[in-house]
């Protein structure tokens, strides 16, 4: 698969120290475009580690950020050491106007043609769609990262709180960890990425 690497970021972004990985995180951005990562720039004097190594685009782009070997404090936990998370670029929750405009988190209006997802879950009842070519391509980044990392071609079925998400051996989602957490939001076609998965057990 081709890896755009445009947007390297230095290492004052996530920590390089080398570490065994055994889970991937998938989330997402909050935002409509690749240019999210530009704010990292503007948190922390430059410092701000809540990074991911990887972005997906909705045209499918996958871009890499630095080396999955990395970590950053994408959980905020202990866990964190041991996973490699993957944003999809996606607004996230949707609020509507009388004009039935969406706007995302940070007052931005949804512009997308993309048909809003509706329905209600953790406190919010708008979310803004993930596209077939970004599940497509997460799928394909998935698979090389577990062969890299020896990490177990398996994934979660579900976008819920597990108790037992430390443990798992494979691909999770950051709404697995804490009912806090709203990515993967149920715009996501889990069934049809476990299907894709499962293809490559």
């Amino acid at each position: 698969m081709e890896i755009n690497k445009t947007y390297k970021v230095d290492k004052a972004k996530y920590y390089d120290d080398e570490t065994d990985k055994h889970q991937i995180v998938i989330g997402h951005t909050y935002s409509s475009g690749i240019e999210y990562i530009k704010t990292w720039e503007n948190r922390i004097g430059g410092k701000y580690k809540s990074t991911v190594p990887y972005s997906i685009d909705i045209d499918g782009t996958v871009y890499e950020h630095y080396n999955s070997k990395f970590y950053s404090d994408f959980i905020y936990d202990e866990a964190d050491k041991f996973i490699i998370p993957i944003n999809l670029i996606n607004e996230g929750w949707l609020e509507g106007d009388n004009k039935k405009k969406y706007f995302n988190r940070f007052n931005c209006i949804y512009n997308r043609e993309d048909v809003v997802h509706k329905q209600e879950w953790r406190g919010k009842k708008c979310w803004a769609p993930y596209s077939r070519k970004q599940i497509d391509a997460l799928v394909d980044l998935c698979v090389k990262l577990c062969k890299k990392h020896r990490i177990p071609i398996k994934a979660m079925t579900h976008n819920t709180k597990s108790n037992t998400v430390k443990m798992f051996n494979g691909i999770t989602f950051r709404a697995n960890y804490d009912n806090l957490f709203k990515d993967i939001s149920p715009a996501f076609d889990i069934e049809y990425f476990v299907k894709k998965i499962k293809e490559h057990e």
